[in-house]
């Protein structure tokens, strides 16, 4: 269906897997706090990322 290029796919970003792991922290210390709001937003900007993730190489491509 889509072609992506091996050197690119096969590349782990620490710094991208560190900041995620980051957020999925935060979120379970605010579901613990009951800040559902700022849970929300960072559950939000969590999906953000692994959407931009798995589509900016179908798009480079």
């Amino acid at each position: 269906m889509f072609e992506a290029n091996s050197a690119e796919s096969n590349e782990f970003d620490f710094s991208e897997a560190l900041n995620i792991l980051l957020i999925r922290r935060r979120i379970i210390r605010y579901q613990k706090q009951k800040n559902l709001l700022r849970c929300g937003v960072l559950i939000c900007y969590l999906i953000t990322l692994k959407y931009e993730s798995i589509v900016h190489p179908i798009e480079a491509g």
